[in-house]
C-alpha cells in the first residue's frame, strides 16, 4: 500500500515523523539553551526544552501505535486493543451474570 494512494496512512506518517522531529529540536534546545544563555533564562529554556520532548515523544509513541493498528487492519488481523477489552464491551456486560457475594467475602 503507498502512501498516495491512502491519505489516512499519509496522515498517520505525517504525525509521527513530525512529532520526532519536534522531540529532536526540543532535545537540542534543551541541551543548547543553557550554553548559550545565561543561567537563569538558559534553565528555564532547558527545562522547557525537556517538557516539550517528553510530550512530543509521547504523542510520537501514540502515532507509532496508530500507525500499527492500521497496519494489522490492513492486513486483516484482529484488532489487539478491541480483542483484550471484549470483556468491557456493553454487551458482553449486560450478559455476564452478578458474581455471588458471601457474607465473609462482604466484610473482606
Amino acid at each position: 500500500m503507498s502512501l498516495q494512494a491512502n491519505f489516512a496512512l499519509k496522515s498517520y506518517v505525517k504525525s509521527t515523523v513530525g512529532c520526532m522531529v519536534l522531540v529532536a529540536a526540543a532535545l537540542l534546545l534543551a541541551v543548547l539553551g543553557p550554553l548559550w544563555l545565561p543561567k537563569v533564562p538558559g534553565a528555564v529554556v532547558a527545562a522547557s526544552g525537556l517538557l516539550a520532548a517528553l510530550g512530543a515523544a509521547t504523542l510520537a509513541c501514540a502515532c507509532a501505535v496508530v500507525l500499527v493498528r492500521h497496519k494489522r487492519a490492513v492486513r486483516g488481523e484482529s484488532d489487539l486493543f478491541l480483542e483484550l477489552n471484549q470483556s468491557r464491551d456493553p454487551a458482553a456486560i449486560m450478559t455476564r451474570t452478578a458474581p455471588r457475594t458471601t457474607r465473609l467475602r462482604r466484610w473482606l
